[in-house]
């Protein structure tokens, strides 16, 4: 993408966003039918945990790709 004169930072900023966006999506539902399923257990925490292993799965296969 360099030669088109897009930037790095541009790039990865691009993908992360585009995958965060639908995971978001996807653990916004189901962080919701767990809240519904289980009695004791909020919608936030779960949805607080989707998100971090999200961001950290995104990240890492920003390093191992090629």
């Amino acid at each position: 993408m360099n030669i088109m004169g897009m930037k790095l930072t541009t790039y990865y900023f691009t993908w992360f966003m585009r995958y965060f966006i639908t995971l978001l999506v996807v653990h916004g539902i189901g962080s919701f039918i767990v809240g519904r399923t289980l009695k004791y257990v909020g919608y936030l925490i779960p949805f607080v945990i989707f998100m971090l292993v999200d961001i950290v799965l995104i990240i890492q296969s920003f390093f191992i790709q090629t």
